[in-house]
């Protein structure tokens, strides 16, 4: 249903809410832009520490940062942390690897180091006069949003037939956003804090400030068994896999999750969602075109069983491949077959 690789998860469970929330009712309410309108991302979240040590001057930061060895490993991973910029830090909340990861586990082939900035440098420049917390949700309001979480919303009601509204994203709701001070947004733990405020007087306290939860999916939990993780090595075995990915690498990261040594399950299914897309439009399907009475040409990808027939279809009919002749008057003139 999503068309295209897609390795978000929640993808998941939002689909099967969809086909049962469609059994009932014909439309529904979502909450999609609040988060990126109200500051509930826990990536927005700076304790008291890093907001105080972010108040020193970028280079001076970079300076601390080459010596904080004297100091033990906690102190470098804080100091090499806060020692880049926004721009250069922060890319939204669809990251899932660096960019020197994903270089080193793609084939020859298809090996570029594609550096994230080339994507959210234009976004980065139109708020450069903005506070840090701003920057983010302006990134993630222009990229995140609409390119993955709006994106996803309305195929996986779509695929149920499910309008799906989003009231958080009205003109109206995004004016009051953008009078809120970084306080009103993020205060101390708690992100949304104004959304919080307004909900605790008609809600108990303990609702109205409860964690984030999110839509999770325990996929990291599942590879972990012999039946799951069978499933990903089959992938990886694959043909497809070869062809796009270093197999070897990909192995070693799944063997290093079951084995708890690491947490690769968000890289792993990016991996298999991309394997499995491909084969579905790619391994599975082949090509028939087919000519139209106006002599324009179009091509559409059939699953292999079905092409198989067309063609013998069209052999048996003595057109000569692979073109078919559209009726004009019935398809009114379109490759909408």
């Amino acid at each position: 249903h999503s068309d295209e690789p897609y390795a978000n998860l929640s993808a998941v469970p939002l689909y099967l809410l969809a086909r049962r929330a469609s059994c009932d009712v014909k439309a529904v309410l979502s909450g999609e832009g609040a988060d990126e309108l109200f500051g509930g991302y826990q990536l927005y979240e700076e304790n008291r520490t890093r907001k105080v040590y972010r108040r020193i001057p970028l280079s001076v930061r970079r300076f601390v940062s080459m010596h904080a060895d004297k100091f033990g490993e906690r102190a470098v991973r804080f100091a090499k942390s806060e020692s880049e910029s926004d721009e250069n830090k922060f890319i939204g909340q669809a990251k899932i690897m660096t960019p020197e990861k994903a270089y080193d586990i793609l084939s020859d082939r298809y090996r570029k180091l594609v550096r994230p900035s080339s994507v959210t440098s234009k976004y980065y420049t139109a708020c450069k006069n903005s506070s840090s917390l701003r920057k983010k949700t302006y990134l993630d309001t222009h990229l995140w949003l609409p390119f993955d979480i709006l994106n996803k919303a309305d195929k996986m009601t779509m695929a149920s037939s499910l309008e799906l509204r989003v009231p958080y994203l009205d003109k109206k709701v995004l004016a009051i956003s953008a009078m809120l001070s970084d306080k009103l947004m993020v205060n101390g733990k708690y992100g949304k804090y104004a959304f919080r405020v307004a909900a605790s007087k008609v809600l108990s306290k303990e609702t109205a400030f409860r964690e984030k939860k999110g839509f999770p999916v325990p996929f990291r939990d599942w590879i972990k068994e012999k039946k799951y993780s069978d499933i990903l090595m089959k992938a990886f075995m694959s043909a497809t896999c070869m062809r796009f990915f270093e197999r070897d690498k990909l192995l070693d990261m799944l063997e290093d999750h079951i084995s708890g040594r690491a947490n690769n399950a968000r890289i792993l299914y990016t991996v298999y969602s991309f394997i499995v897309w491909y084969d579905v439009y790619f391994t599975s399907y082949e090509p028939v075109a087919f000519e139209l009475n106006d002599g324009f040409e179009a091509e559409v990808r059939v699953e292999k069983a079905y092409a198989h027939d067309l063609n013998d279809e069209i052999s048996r009919t003595g057109l000569e491949q692979p073109h078919y002749i559209a009726d004009e008057e019935r398809y009114n003139g379109n490759a909408d077959l």
